[in-house]
């Protein structure tokens, strides 16, 4: 990237890096019953969300090709970028919502990730 990039073109290259690279994990959890010498199984969980950060992915997953891990994944970056750029009253619930009213009902299913990144460059400060 140059040297003379803005924080906000910086912020988006970092973006669409986290993006491509992917985001979002699963938790895993061990089963083991005390009672046999059986092999222990793991098993893969999803996350708990708090309730407003659910809500808002709920509403906003059926527009965007993303995955509703990797989109939640996406937006929690979104904030982290953000806040690098002194942007500091976002959540991840607040962007999900943004981005959600961002998107006409008539507009198809499209990839979130570039609205993310435009909206990374609207909300930062431009020197």
């Amino acid at each position: 990237m140059a040297q003379n990039a803005s924080p906000a073109a910086s912020a988006i290259g970092v973006l669409v890096a986290v993006f491509i690279f992917g985001a979002g994990c699963t938790a895993m959890v061990m089963h083991h019953d005390d009672s046999s010498s059986g092999p222990v199984s793991i098993t893969p969980t999803t996350p708990v969300l708090p309730s407003d950060e659910q809500q808002a992915l709920d509403a906003v997953s059926g527009d965007c090709t993303e995955t509703p891990s990797k989109l939640d994944a996406e937006a929690a970056k979104t904030v982290d970028l953000l806040d690098q750029n002194g942007v500091v009253d976002e959540t991840t619930a607040t962007v999900l919502q943004h981005l959600k009213k961002s998107i006409p009902e008539s507009a198809p299913v499209m990839d979130c990730s570039q609205l993310l990144a435009v909206y990374i460059q609207l909300r930062s400060p431009h020197n």
